[in-house]
């Protein structure tokens, strides 16, 4: 048997050939890793290496465009994810674009086109080779955006109960401090590194330790900055505005003044409505003011061709016009006259002047501030409380409603009537409000233009300084009928004129009985007014939003009188079914005569002529009313009910 040696020998150039075999391998192995990784390289270029996943998503091959599409994606995904914070006192709910957590799209972009690329240069080639034999795994990186986070702290962080910042108010005439208080809540402090950790996670859930959050302001500097403003509001002010002057004591310039802390330091405010709301009725300064004029509103007339027709022109007629109301609302056709067109025209207001301008509150500040006792101010503007806009905002536009009456020509109860609608004319009952004819006219005296004529007084027509005026009151009522306005006060005549339509009218006198109508729409409602020798007419203007119609009429007894009932339908434009109601009149049997049949008439000793129908009457003395119940007709709405009593009621027929 050969020993080892012999063995050894033999072998050795089978050995040696088969090393140098080896080594011809690994050579070659060793040439064409680099080649393989640098034709792989750039072939690849800068896209994604081989194997590598973002949280577990293969990426491999895919261009920086679209790594970055990919990776922005998740991030516009992850702001929607769910955070929940538990403290101690409550759990809030947020998401995390509210808290600050967010995905670092250029950190986590720059790891995937990275992978499997960095590294010593002659090393790269080996670890590319094992690239293709593993997979290399980036995780996303996420980010706290500080600003975010602390903003969502200071939305919620004081948690049930935040703190409370000593403030100054004025008590007993002086500024005093209302003290601060301590409340509890969460502190960025402890959310920033909590929310930190816990970025990634979906959802995301952290605990955070409520604690005691103190006032920003101690009690004790509240109270100083307290002293400085009553320093600066202790003393009176003297205000100049032009020749005239006064003096303000301290008290009312502190009730101008506010005062606030702000980031520890005292901020004095002066209201500019306040120092005009105490100044401008001033006795000093009463001269000196020129209230504005409102916007108003007129009803003009125009012909064929768009002209107006001055109202003289437009109110003449020959005597003869019948009741009307708009079409289909009353009893008789309107003579055949030639059509005129009438619209609304608004005028303009007038600004008036008065104390003080624009910025007097400033100067006030910039004088208590400077420590000085007089301050200059100058006159302002005053705007009218109803502007052109505020008009337009009324929507009167067209004619809703609109009653004409007849009378004799040339009596002083036509001067009456002529003169309670010249006042009334213009006047707006704005939504919701009531136009009560009494407070709008005030009682009738001759220094306002009243004369003395028939008036009707425990059923008996006698002279009176403002009789007549009713035939006013009863159009008013039947344009206010028509265009659905409520009822909430009105009495009938007591005694039947065939004047006016029988059981749809009203009358008037001062104080009692007023007539009082109110507004049920949205839009504001215009009344105007115009008249001839021998008619009246009111219309009513506004937007149509409900329209009345006298859709029947009843009469029976109540006594020796006769009651007759009226039921008016309105229609209402904003969808709502039509509504009923009801006004009433009651009548008494004659002249001198109560519902219970008694007579009413005083013992009289006359001379001159007596009242009778529109005549006017002499003086009448030595009057013993004759005793019996005088039956009225006081109402409130339109209920239909009627009351008997022994007031005596007078009223301007």
């Amino acid at each position: 048997m050969p020993s080892w040696g012999t063995m050894l020998e033999r072998l050795r150039p089978l050995l040696n050939q088969r090393s140098i075999l080896a080594v011809g391998i690994l050579a070659t192995v060793m040439l064409a890793v680099p080649a393989a990784w640098a034709i792989d390289s750039l072939i690849l270029g800068d896209s994604v290496a081989h194997n590598v996943t973002l949280d577990d998503t293969q990426m491999s091959g895919s261009s920086p465009a679209e790594v970055r599409s990919a990776v922005e994606a998740r991030a516009a995904t992850y702001t929607a994810t769910v955070v929940t914070v538990a403290t101690d006192d409550e759990t809030l709910e947020t998401t995390a674009a509210n808290i600050g957590a967010e995905l670092d799209v250029d950190t986590t972009i720059e790891a995937v086109l990275d992978a499997n690329r960095g590294g010593f240069i002659l090393t790269r080639p080996v670890r590319w080779f094992g690239s293709l034999f593993s997979t290399t795994h980036i995780e996303s990186f996420y980010a706290v955006d500080d600003d975010s986070t602390v903003a969502w702290v200071d939305q919620v962080g004081d948690g049930a109960k935040p703190p409370v910042e000593p403030i100054l108010r004025i008590a007993g005439g002086l500024y005093v401090i209302v003290p601060g208080e301590s409340g509890r809540g969460i502190s960025i402090d402890d959310v920033r590194p909590a929310l930190a950790e816990a970025t990634g996670q979906s959802p995301i859930a952290i605990t955070i330790p409520s604690r005691e959050r103190p006032p920003q302001m101690a009690d004790s500097a509240a109270t100083q900055l307290a002293g400085q403003a009553n320093e600066l509001t202790g003393s009176p002010l003297t205000v100049q505005v032009e020749a005239a002057q006064t003096s303000v004591e301290s008290g009312i310039v502190r009730s101008w003044t506010s005062a606030r802390i702000v980031d520890g330091e005292l901020e004095m405010l002066v209201s500019e409505d306040a120092v005009i709301e105490h100044l401008e009725p001033l006795e000093a300064f009463a001269e000196l003011t020129q209230p504005g004029g409102d916007a108003t509103f007129e009803v003009v007339t125009l012909d064929a061709n768009g002209n107006v027709i001055e109202p003289d022109a437009a109110d003449q007629d020959d005597g003869q016009t019948d009741n009307a109301a708009l079409p289909g609302q009353d009893d008789e056709d309107p003579d055949d006259e030639p059509e005129l067109i009438q619209e609304i025209r608004i005028v303009p207001g007038e600004d008036g002047f008065g104390c003080c301008a624009e910025g007097s509150g400033d100067l006030v500040l910039a004088t208590l501030l400077e420590k000085s006792s007089t301050v200059r101010l100058e006159l302002g503007p005053r705007p009218p409380r109803l502007g052109m806009a505020e008009a337009e905002r009324l929507g009167i536009v067209e004619n809703i409603g609109e009653f004409t009456t007849k009378h004799a020509c040339c009596q002083g109860r036509v001067d009456n009537i002529q003169r309670f609608a010249d006042i009334v004319r213009g006047i707006i009952i704005e939504p919701g409000h009531q136009l009560s004819l009494n407070e709008a006219v005030g009682q009738r005296t001759r220094e306002k233009g009243f004369v003395a004529a028939g008036a009707i007084a425990q059923g008996v027509l006698e002279p009176q300084v403002g009789g007549g005026v009713s035939q006013f009151a009863t159009t008013f009522f039947n344009a206010s009928f028509f265009a659905g306005l409520d009822f909430e006060e009105y009495q009938s005549h007591s005694l039947y004129f065939n004047r006016y339509p029988k059981g749809r009218e009203a009358t008037i006198s001062w104080t009692k009985p007023d007539l009082v109508v109110s507004n049920p729409t949205p839009y504001g409602v215009l009344v105007w007014t115009s008249y001839t020798d021998t008619t009246i007419t009111v219309s009513l203007w506004s937007t149509r939003f409900v329209e009345g119609f006298d859709v029947g009429r009843t009469q029976g007894s109540q006594g020796a009188c006769t009651r007759v009932t009226t039921t008016r339908e309105r229609i209402w434009t904003d969808g709502r079914e039509p509504t009923i109601d009801e006004v009433f009149a009651v009548y008494r049997p004659g002249e001198g005569f109560d519902c219970g049949g008694n007579s009413t008439r005083p013992t009289t000793t006359t001379t001159g002529t007596t009242v009778a129908g529109d005549t006017t009457t002499t003086t009448t003395t030595a009057t013993t009313p004759t005793t019996g119940t005088t039956a009225t007709t006081p109402t409130t709405g339109t209920t239909s009910s009627s009351t008997s009593s022994t007031t005596t009621t007078t009223a301007a027929g």
